[in-house]
């Protein structure tokens, strides 16, 4: 299957669980953002509208047994039950922060990590980044190549 060259999420509204009542409002900071979605992710993206969504741009993403709105309790015990056999402790919020380690590996920098996290504050969208498991090495090895002048080019 072909993947597509380009999939944005607009991210203009969020379902929120007020005094047992759900209403949408504006996301998380109250703004509006634009997000790129890796091509890899396309297809797990188009399962979960396709199988588990409600159809439309105002459907539901996730949804319990009965079609309605998952709640977050519900959410994070599923979640924990699926994650538990990959990442032991993980929980949906552990997504955000290695969402933000890996677009910062990727090579965003902080104000791009900011506006695809929806952060306001430099503070708060670097406590999302951390030390990937052998990155040190890697940016050591990196260092190194630097280092090392080129080769003069052949000829001369």
């Amino acid at each position: 299957m072909e993947l597509p060259d380009r999939i944005i999420l607009r991210i203009d509204r969020q379902a929120h669980l007020d005094g047992g009542e759900w209403t949408v409002k504006l996301p998380k900071g109250e703004k509006t953002r634009r997000v790129e979605v890796p091509p890899h992710i396309v297809p797990l993206l188009d399962e979960q509208l396709a199988e588990r969504s409600q159809p439309g741009k105002d459907g539901l993403l996730f949804l319990n047994t009965r079609g309605d709105q998952i709640s977050p309790a519900n959410f994070g015990k599923s979640f924990r039950s699926w994650s538990d056999q990959i990442c032991p402790g993980a929980t949906p919020h552990s997504l955000r922060h290695f969402g933000g380690t890996a677009y910062a590996q990727a090579g965003a920098t902080l104000h791009e990590v900011m506006t695809a996290l929806g952060h306001v504050s430099p503070a708060v969208a670097l406590s999302y980044q951390h030390l990937g498991q052998g990155r040190q090495q890697a940016l050591a090895a990196r260092m190194s190549q630097m280092a090392v002048p080129p080769d003069p080019p052949v000829g001369k």
